[in-house]
């Protein structure tokens, strides 16, 4: 929009720890940005087994003024692309935010993962008794099969290494068997 995230009390921006990638928060004008972090999943108190976070949670405190008020809540990240469900950890345990959207943005030439929902006051996904505040510990995830990129890092390809070393193993043997059959037989030939 032009104007410098700093200036703006409903948009927040950081280098993601995680992914060392930027990360953005946006919410709508009616609610100011408190606090953000960005921590690895690792660090809650109960593991997520079934999905991966490779930009991490971003934990989020928000004053929206007004009790039971809704914060429209936008996470840019810098760098990722991939099929991502946008999940909460509420302290205890992890549930995915069924009414998120995620999609794959270019904002400056660079690849953008986008992930957009709401939160209400006093809601389910808010953590913080305090009415107009609103406090949510989220972030992209992606079960252990969905591929991600994130743009300087490894491409996750699917595969297990182990497979990846005998595939390797096994080419660099036949290329090996192939060379000394010919180094044989070209001996053979040169003696007759």
């Amino acid at each position: 929009d032009g104007v410098s995230d700093g200036e703006q009390a409903n948009v927040a921006s950081m280098v993601d720890p995680v992914s060392n990638n930027y990360a953005v928060l946006m919410v709508n004008d009616e609610c100011t940005i408190q606090s953000l972090s960005i921590a690895a999943e690792s660090a809650n108190s109960t593991a997520d087994t079934d999905f991966s976070y490779p930009a991490g949670m971003m934990d989020f405190v928000l004053d929206c003024g007004d009790a039971g008020a809704t914060a429209d809540v936008t996470q840019y990240y810098y760098g990722i692309s991939g099929h991502f469900d946008v999940r909460k950890f509420n302290g205890e345990n992890y549930q995915t935010i069924t009414d998120a959207t995620t999609s794959d943005q270019t904002i400056d030439a660079q690849q953008v993962k986008m992930a957009t929902y709401q939160v209400v006051d006093g809601g389910s996904l808010d953590l913080d008794d305090t009415d107009g505040i609103i406090r949510d510990p989220a972030g992209i995830a992606q079960t252990a099969s969905a591929g991600s990129t994130i743009s300087g890092a490894l491409t996750n390809t699917g595969q297990p290494i182990t497979v990846l070393i005998v595939a390797a193993t096994t080419l660099i043997a036949l290329g090996a068997t192939t060379r000394l059959s010919k180094l044989t037989r070209r001996r053979a030939l040169a003696k007759n």
